[in-house]
């Protein structure tokens, strides 16, 4: 996991940062990658890479350097994704009712019902970046184009997992509806970067198409590399689409110091 074009952007984060990036394979994340900024109590960047996808670790790698170029654009005014307890309770109480009455016991239930709602919070909080993450690493790392598109191409298909129809029914009509719309915005970009159309067929088959391409209009619309907050602007305008504006707030610190 260490190709030159992997190292210019763990470079690139060095000087832009002022810490130095670790790479861990960990088995215990449930994302196929992760990354935990710098602080005071951890003086570099943590980059985890799940070991079912350690053949794309340079990939992955890629792009949570990228990503911290992204979010540590401004180092006085560094983003924070924080979930709202009330929002996300009510939430919680209202899919935990939907999935008793699918049948799961009330422990369950609750459970299944947290994971969901962190689940598409996480998402919303993530994809936004992750396709900035893609267009910078298509400008800024050509020899990561092959495994790039082989990691892409096989993410999307675990995506249309979703529409098996026993996990079809058993999700919340307002979380299927809201995630797949998500993953049908992945989709086109990637489209329109690989000229791939197959990618597009379960999307428009589901009737996903449309809010897909007002996600990604959104995102080309406040993608200004010179805009130190478009990761912010996008997710925002991702939320306002989707409704779901009042489910997450930001906060923000200075060059990894709590404020």
């Amino acid at each position: 996991m260490t190709s030159p074009d992997t190292q210019v952007l763990m470079g690139m984060v060095k000087e832009k940062t002022g810490y130095g990036v670790s790479i861990v394979v960990d088995s215990k994340i449930s994302t196929h990658s992760g990354m935990v900024s710098a602080s005071p109590f951890q003086p570099m960047h943590l980059v985890q890479v799940n070991p079912k996808y350690e053949k794309y670790g340079d990939y992955l790698v890629a792009v949570q350097c990228a990503m911290l170029l992204v979010k540590w654009a401004d180092p006085d005014r560094i983003p924070e994704f924080g979930i709202r307890n009330d929002r996300a309770k009510s939430l919680i109480v209202t899919f935990s009712n939907q999935a008793k009455k699918q049948g799961l016991p009330l422990e369950a239930a609750n459970e299944y019902a947290k994971m969901i709602v962190m689940g598409v919070l996480q998402q919303l909080n993530s994809m936004p970046s992750q396709i900035i993450c893609m267009d910078m690493i298509t400008d800024l790392c050509p020899g990561l184009e092959a495994i790039r598109e082989e990691y892409v191409s096989n993410d999307l298909v675990e995506l249309t997992r979703s529409f098996n129809k026993k996990i079809k029914k058993m999700t919340p009509k307002g979380i299927f509806d809201r995630s797949t719309s998500m993953n049908a915005a992945y989709a086109i970009k990637w489209s329109r970067i690989s000229g791939s159309r197959t990618v597009l067929l379960p999307y428009r088959s589901m009737g996903y198409i449309n809010k897909g391409i007002h996600l990604i209009d959104a995102y080309e619309e406040k993608v200004q590399e010179s805009d130190p907050e478009r990761h912010i602007e996008i997710v925002d305008s991702w939320a306002k689409i989707l409704k779901m504006e009042d489910w997450y707030e930001w906060r923000f610190r200075k060059e990894g110091k709590n404020e």
